[in-house]
């Protein structure tokens, strides 16, 4: 598949002219982002975007590269990360699934205490299949893992056992001493 350069800065378009080299790169509205994502993955090429938002973090961040792929004939599953139209704001989201009925998928943030409801297959755009933090890939989150991702995000218990997680980890680190 062949693969674009990512659009930086939140959907922007990147490009500045003389006037903006000190300036932010230019937005691109919601509505014209979304319908350049779709005609890229339609081609089935990979579409790769800086985040916006912490609704999905610590596994994507605001300023991450996220890279998607269109689904083809593969039908997303518990723990994948799906970009898609919202079902009532008709805004870009990329949140995960965290349950599944036949074409239909319930979707939410792995920071949000509430989903985003139920969205048809039609609704959904691409799935990640990638995200860099700093030029490196971020291997937490799409990998096996992502079931249980989803599964402690559906009952709210993600932020917690993280939290939980890095207390744990924070212990058992040695400081050096001087």
């Amino acid at each position: 598949m062949p693969t674009l350069p990512a659009v930086p800065a939140s959907q922007g378009t990147g490009q500045r002219n003389e006037n903006q080299k000190n300036s932010r790169p230019n937005k691109i509205a919601n509505q014209h982002f979304t319908t350049l994502m779709a005609g890229v993955l339609a081609t089935g090429s990979t579409f790769r975007f800086e985040a916006p938002g912490l609704s999905m973090a610590p596994i994507i961040n605001h300023g991450d590269i996220i890279t998607l792929a269109p689904l083809g004939a593969e039908k997303p599953g518990l723990g994948d990360v799906l970009a898609f139209t919202h079902p009532t704001t008709a805004r870009l989201v990329v949140h995960r699934v965290v349950a599944a009925r036949k074409d239909h998928f319930l979707v939410k943030g792995d920071r949000g205490r509430k989903g985003d409801g139920w969205i048809d297959q039609d609704q959904v755009l691409g799935r990640v299949i990638r995200v860099e933090r700093r030029q490196h890939t971020v291997k937490v989150g799409l990998g096996v893992e992502r079931k249980l991702i989803a599964l402690l995000s559906r009952v709210n218990l993600l932020q917690p056992a993280l939290r939980a997680y890095w207390l744990c980890i924070g212990c058992f680190r040695h400081k050096p001493t001087s």
